[in-house]
């Protein structure tokens, strides 16, 4: 509020000593301003965080800029005291001092009121010691704040964001960007504004789901993935057996260094974050290529003979243990000799051997 009130001092003095040197009435005229408030996307779930962006567009050289954004209270909350606010990289280059003042502690535009309505005044000042002015056609991201959906907020709700037609905002100018003599009020200023809303959307959590009618398993406890009957050859395959759900969720897959078999990884990722990763089991597989073969046999020799101790949540371990007796051992290379001699197969649902 301090920093508030003296950005308000500022442009109070710059505005008393530009008038005072004034020699040469300016009034130009035709002067406009559009500011749009905007959010990344027009639905949000409860407890979901997003920034407000005011984008600012002028066509004359204005040296103060002062924004009353209104925005339903009983949908919306300011995530921190300061609402993260931030003046974007741009529009830091153009100068001059940026404040906001989220208090509620203001004059409300007629016909609104702090009952129905939170508010965050933006404002900026031009001058200084090198004089600041911003004259932007083509409009600029020019603040963010951030805002986050109210717990309980009923599925379909609509939020509005926006600033009133008949906000009280500076009207501070200069004829000419270089000359601080030329200082003018834009009286006849003609401002637009561009609202935002946001409708409140049911909440789905990240998950990863297996596709209806495949054989495929999702062990949650564990973090494994199997039933892959068809085999695991390349990235598409996965489309056959899994999907992501969940607010702007997908899957990645990482493979081993042999294929896409047992291993592999799979990560939930939630915008650009992994949320979650499963491990890959294709019984049979210890090697990772997603194929029960003879080097699977050989590894089964080798942990059989005390040469290769995998822990028993190695997902190796786990693949190869076709007896499901936490144990790999002769039984386990019996089966194998009989899956690689075609009289059985192994069920990828369940690692029983089935016999043809």
């Amino acid at each position: 509020m301090k920093g508030f009130l003296r950005i308000i001092s500022v442009v109070l003095s710059i505005a008393l000593l530009l008038t005072c040197t004034v020699t040469v009435a300016y009034a130009t005229g035709g002067e406009t301003a559009c500011v749009s408030v905007k959010t990344a996307k027009s639905t949000y779930a409860c407890k979901d965080s997003f920034d407000v962006t005011l984008n600012v567009s002028t066509n004359y050289n204005s040296i103060a800029m002062r924004w009353f954004v209104l925005y339903s209270k009983n949908v919306f909350e300011l995530v921190g005291d300061d609402g993260n606010f931030t003046v974007t990289e741009d529009f830091s280059a153009v100068g001059g001092n940026s404040s906001y003042n989220f208090t509620g502690n203001v004059t409300y535009p007629e016909g609104y009121s702090s009952s129905d309505y939170s508010i965050a005044v933006i404002q900026w000042v031009g001058g200084g010691e090198n004089l600041a002015v911003y004259n932007n056609p083509s409009s600029l991201d020019c603040f963010k704040f951030t805002l986050k959906v109210k717990e309980g907020v009923s599925e379909g709700t609509q939020g509005k964001i926006f600033i009133p037609s008949n906000s009280s905002y500076y009207d501070a100018a200069l004829a000419d960007a270089t000359n601080a003599s030329t200082y003018y009020k834009a009286t006849n200023l003609s401002c637009t504004f561009v609202d935002a809303s946001v409708t409140v959307k049911e909440h789905i959590a990240p998950q990863l789901k297996k596709v209806d009618g495949s054989d495929t398993v999702i062990d949650e406890t564990d973090s494994l993935v199997y039933g892959f009957t068809g085999g695991l050859f390349s990235e598409s395959d996965f489309k056959k057996y899994i999907y992501a759900i969940g607010d702007d969720t997908e899957y990645e897959i990482v493979p081993t260094q042999f294929g896409y078999g047992t291993g592999t990884k799979i990560n939930l990722v939630q915008e650009g974050k992994i949320v979650k990763t499963y491990t890959v089991i294709f019984f049979g597989d210890g090697n990772g290529d997603s194929v029960f073969d003879e080097s699977d046999i050989i590894l089964m020799g080798l942990i059989n003979a005390y040469l290769l101790f995998p822990e028993d949540e190695d997902p190796m371990n786990i693949a190869l243990d076709v007896q499901k007796d936490t144990v790999v051992d002769e039984s386990d290379m019996i089966i194998a000799y009989l899956v690689n001699a075609f009289l059985g197969e192994i069920n990828q649902t369940n690692a029983e051997y089935v016999q043809f």
